[in-house]
């Protein structure tokens, strides 16, 4: 409990840090930079709030998003996501600016890029749900359809061993549910991983990899008026099997929309077998399912209530592992 609360307590003082130091970094360096000096900046903090190193930056009519990284290989990172799938045609936000500097690392907190402002609502902000599913399965099937054989990061990857890192991720997702008293996970722990051993050889005849968000939610993804879904804070994308991503966007829509999302889904993905993701998908919903309720415990803290969103994840995750 205690690493918990450290980390949310660091995350914290990092934001406190940043918020302090951005107005005056922002007229003295971003700006100028940009073409915009002498114009005076206005800050405003997400809706995520504390849970983002994030900033909307508003100078006269132009708009951008300051992302500011605590490590220099964060900064790097981003810089090469953003660059390697704009150059596979998947639409993310350009980056406008980066500053690593160690002048800038030391007031801010950390690196900082700072990308184009899209116009439009998140994808959970949408009112018609039936739309907001066509759009994530449309974009997430543009994004699946960039593809090789390894999995792994943008820039290297890995041929063999995928089955264990899913493992040694489960696990380490179980240590920290230990940790932080998650009982939805920690109760069923020895079931999860009987459950993935069993079901991790299905994996060893699928080849392909695809380009996956990873850090997704509906809040990482803007619907523009034009009928688009953007992807935002792309930073931990890297390429995993499909079927993972595929079930993390079905967890926000709930078991009525899943079919309307996996018909548009796969009448826009190119070589996706159906018949196969649904050999694997008892193994993508218990990992899912595992780490989403470790998150939704961590993120609410001690005297938060339990989101009903999380009751259904629980709910689905025993019917999983009773099936």
């Amino acid at each position: 409990m205690t690493d918990r609360v450290s980390k949310r307590e660091r995350m914290r003082a990092r934001r406190e840090r940043l918020c302090e130091a951005a107005l005056p970094w922002a007229e003295e360096v971003l700006l100028p930079a940009l073409g915009l000096g002498g114009t005076r900046p206005v800050l405003e903090s997400p809706a995520t709030g504390e849970r983002s190193l994030a900033l909307f930056v508003t100078a006269g009519e132009r708009k951008f998003v300051l992302r500011c990284h605590p490590t220099k290989a964060g900064v790097v990172r981003t810089v090469r996501v953003v660059r390697h799938v704009r150059k596979r045609g998947v639409p993310v936000p350009e980056i406008l600016f980066v500053d690593r500097s160690r002048r800038t690392r030391k007031r801010l907190g950390g690196g900082v890029t700072v990308e184009e402002w899209i116009e439009g609502v998140p994808l959970s902000d949408l009112p018609d749900q039936a739309v907001a599913a066509d759009l994530l399965a449309a974009q997430m099937a543009e994004m699946h359809n960039v593809y090789r054989s390894r999995w792994g990061n943008l820039t290297f990857g890995h041929f063999t061993g995928y089955g264990n890192e899913l493992l040694d991720r489960v696990k380490s997702h179980l240590r920290r549910a230990e940790a932080d008293g998650c009982a939805a996970v920690v109760d069923r722990a020895d079931d999860i991983l009987s459950f993935l051993r069993r079901e991790l050889p299905k994996l060893r005849t699928f080849g392909k990899y695809s380009l996956c968000h990873r850090a997704f939610t509906p809040e990482n993804a803007i619907a523009t008026p034009d009928g688009r879904l953007i992807p935002i804070d792309v930073k931990r994308m890297r390429y995993e099997h499909f079927a993972a991503n595929l079930f993390l966007g079905l967890t926000f829509f709930g078991p009525a929309g899943e079919e309307r999302f996996l018909e548009t889904y796969f009448s826009r993905a190119t070589g996706r077998d159906r018949s196969h993701y649904l050999a694997v998908e008892p193994l993508f919903r218990v990992i899912t399912l595992t780490k989403l309720l470790h998150y939704e415990h961590s993120s609410r803290g001690d005297s938060g209530s339990e989101r009903p969103v999380a009751r259904v994840w629980r709910e689905r995750l025993v019917a999983a592992l009773d099936a």
